[in-house]
């Protein structure tokens, strides 16, 4: 995505909206939380009342219209700061609200914060015009869902600790004029976060999208299937959330005695329960897509309420004067943390879908009609369900039976949303159970950790450290993070990116494309890695760039180029492997074209191999190389390389490592047979195995190869291929090559083995 912004100012501008976010999130704790349901329940006010008090908060949305119209001439920035400090003026009635309880008139404290209320959201709603083009204009570039999230985050964190404070301020039973105080102090940060507010940048966008035909946009834009679901379900989740959000204080309270203190704590564990997938979500959202997470956040809701369809009820004076048991805490702050887990992260996550969904041009005009929606559904859902908890208790239902009643309901509607956000567009997240599944991987989760530190470093020293640390986790999640690294400017960051990328589970079809233009490119610097990471990964699409690269005047591509086409299961570029070692005086290239050869384990390479070791200028580690592969081409490379290992630390102990193991492999053949054969006329074949010893011996003592010649060659077909017998055989009669104590070594195991073999081969036979 290209920025309409610069990226200082960029971040200069979310500083400014985190802090208005924080002073935001006080001030409606103080103003327009729960305090508004609390007070009104002192008031006495009936459960319709409450529903209607709520409904206010979601139907001053409708004024969003109005907000539209205003910016047409009017920039949203100002129409934004305007109504936020009305609205926090607006409050001031509520703070006489108290001085009339007192005097025994409640319908006046009633009558004063159904004003106050009214005006508040009535301004906010006119305001609300401004915040999907300001979040859309400030959620700019890939981190959009993280940053979205992060609002979040700020938002549930601090509202968390203003509701603590509130718990400790209220008490269990304060006087009403604390709610005055309350209340004066969030009029205050009102105004202040305004000014915070006044100081953001004009939303780039917002000129144009005004100009707009409003009911043709909207006409266009639902035009679109999935944006028709969408709205669907975030109209259901918005009235569940509502209602259950509300009229959980009041279940709270008539349930189970609780008292205005205990309320607010709980609202505590609801806000914990808010920061919890917030900080989730901002971990999660950018690596899986938000459609898992949105799912995730509805089973969750129909999880938090489950259980108050079980949970008894308490007596009613139950709790007056006695401590209110241990388990009505537990299971009232466990409902309001996993509630608000789910239902505040449905909607957080919801919003930021929706984002994804709709152009930003559109965003304006399409962002009243996500109000819209919003605000009936809240608004609808609570007056309604207020309205039926009357009715139910009209009809003689207790509380606990009222508000059962209602749950059931509301898993209903839940149960009816998890099977239409099957039909939502995954806008590139990950599949739903791959999402739970990361949840409980450890490797996976801990690559996205280190891929969030990779987005956040900017040294190259420490990008270089994450990156070999996410070279370890094979994470798929990893892959996208490596792949901007090799756009660094750095060539040690690009290298080690490469190397991540080797242990990736998987590349698609973008990876590859970046690897193949690396590997034509950047010979010299990166291509040889990427042959290396195309050949792990088996990416059959790089076989002709690969056979190019074999003519490179890169000998580290060339080599890295031999491997992997021979993973390829390449035969045919073969020849040409064996050719470049023939030709090549460079060591590297030559070990490289060795490996090659040893993971295709074609015996036709087993000539250039001996050759390789008959050459005088060749390096005796090189020579090592060569026997190490042939080794490996004769199956007996792990054993070789123990010998090998062995040797090199006792360079004097090649002849007794030699006979050994032509010891041990007489005792084996012995064992399988020595019991079953008379000591009279023995088998020719007992007594061809008891030679190996004495042709050893004369090999690794006298530099005499013909006894073992004799002995290899007289072994039968099916043991060993007589094409491959001749090739060693004459390896072995060579005397150069039997001077070279690691040939010794592998001649003798490898005949040893063949001694075993045929051992056993008898077995079967007989």
């Amino acid at each position: 995505m290209s920025f309409t912004i610069s990226p200082y100012r960029l971040q200069k501008a979310r500083t400014l909206y985190n802090i208005f976010n924080a002073l935001n999130t006080i001030c409606w704790t103080f103003l327009a939380g729960n305090i508004i349901t609390l007070f009104a329940l002192r008031l006495e006010a009936s459960s319709t009342l409450i529903g209607l008090l709520t409904a206010i908060n979601y139907l001053a949305q409708v004024c969003l219209f109005l907000g539209r119209i205003l910016a047409r001439r009017v920039p949203i920035i100002r129409i934004y700061t305007v109504t936020w400090l009305f609205r926090s003026v607006a409050m001031t009635p509520l703070l006489f609200a108290p001085h009339f309880s007192a005097m025994g008139r409640n319908d006046v404290a009633i009558t004063l914060m159904l004003v106050g209320v009214t005006l508040f959201h009535l301004s906010r709603g006119i305001g609300m015009v401004g915040n999907n083009p300001v979040l859309s204009f400030l959620a700019q570039g890939a981190d959009r869902g993280s940053y979205m999230t992060l609002i979040q985050v700020i938002n549930n964190g601090v509202g968390m600790i203003a509701t603590f404070a509130l718990a400790l301020f209220l008490g269990s039973d304060s006087p009403l004029f604390v709610y005055s105080i309350i209340m004066g102090a969030g009029i205050l940060i009102g105004l202040v976060s305004a000014v915070f507010l006044a100081r953001l940048p004009e939303p780039d966008a917002s000129e144009k999208a005004v100009d707009s035909d409003f009911f043709a946009v909207v006409k266009k834009s639902l035009a679109e299937v999935s944006l028709r679901f969408f709205i669907l379900i975030m109209f259901l989740i918005a009235m569940v959330s509502g209602i259950v959000r509300t009229f959980i204080l009041v279940y709270a309270r008539e349930v189970y005695q609780q008292g205005d203190g205990m309320v607010t704590l709980y609202t505590v564990f609801g806000c914990l329960g808010s920061l919890v997938i917030g900080l989730l979500v901002k971990f999660l959202i950018d690596r899986v897509g938000a459609k898992p997470i949105y799912v995730l956040c509805v089973v969750s809701g129909v999880i938090s309420i489950l259980p108050a369809l079980f949970f008894p009820a308490l007596e009613a004076g139950a709790v007056n004067g006695t401590m209110i048991p241990v388990p009505v805490i537990l299971y009232l702050s466990g409902f309001f943390f996993i509630a608000n887990f789910a239902f505040l992260g449905a909607e957080g996550v919801g919003q930021t879908y929706f984002l994804g969904l709709v152009p930003r041009k559109s965003m304006l005009d399409m962002g009243i009609v996500y109000f819209f929606v919003y605000a009936v559904a809240g608004a609808g859902g609570t007056f309604a369900a207020g309205l039926l908890l009357d009715i139910l208790r009209a009809l003689g239902l207790s509380p606990f039976a009222s508000f059962r009643i209602l749950f059931v309901l509301m898993i209903a509607v839940l149960l009816l949303v998890l099977v239409l956000q099957r039909r939502l567009l995954s806008l590139g997240a990950i599949p739903f159970t791959s999402a739970i599944s990361l949840l409980f991987s450890p490797r996976d989760l801990r690559a996205i950790m280190l891929v969030d530190k990779l987005e956040k470093s900017r040294d190259a020293g420490e990008e270089g450290e994450v990156l070999e640390e996410l070279s370890g986790t094979a994470s798929s999640f990893a892959v996208k993070a490596i792949l901007d690294r090799l756009r660094s400017p750095s060539f040690a960051v690009r290298i080690e990116a490469l190397n991540a990328l080797i242990t990736a589970p998987g590349l698609d079809d973008q990876s590859i494309k970046i690897l193949l233009d690396d590997l034509q490119r950047n010979t010299h610097t990166t291509a040889y890695l990427s042959a290396r990471v195309l050949g792990k990964h088996h990416v059959t699409a790089s076989r002709d760039k690969l056979r190019e690269a074999l003519l490179s005047d890169d000998y580290m591509l060339t080599g890295e180029a031999m491997i992997a086409l021979v993973r390829l299961g390449d035969k045919a570029s073969c020849p040409q492997i064996e050719r470049i070692i023939r030709e090549t005086y460079n060591p590297r290239l030559k070990i490289m074209g060795f490996g090659a050869l040893s993971i295709a384990g074609e015996e036709s390479a087993v000539p250039i191999l001996i050759d390789s070791m008959l050459e005088r200028e060749t390096a005796s580690h090189v020579k090592d190389e060569a026997a190490l592969s042939l080794a490996s081409i004769l199956k007996i490379g792990d054993q070789y390389y123990k010998l090998l290992v062995n040797y090199q630390e006792d360079p004097s102990s090649c002849a007794a490592l030699a006979k050994d193991t032509a010891e041990s492999a007489y005792e084996h053949y012995r064992t399988l047979h020595g019991g079953t054969r008379k000591k009279k006329n023995r088998d020719p074949r007992d007594i061809q195995a008891g030679l190996l010893q004495g042709a050893v011996s004369a090999f690794v003592d006298k530099n005499d190869g013909s006894p073992l010649a004799r002995w290899i060659l007289s072994l039968p077909s099916e043991i060993a291929a007589d094409s491959l017998k001749l090739m060693l055989t004459g390896a072995v009669m060579d005397k150069t090559l039997v001077q070279q104590n690691s040939f010794q070594l592998l001649v003798v195991l490898w005949a040893s083995r063949l001694l075993r073999t045929w051992a056993v081969t008898e077995i079967g036979a007989g």
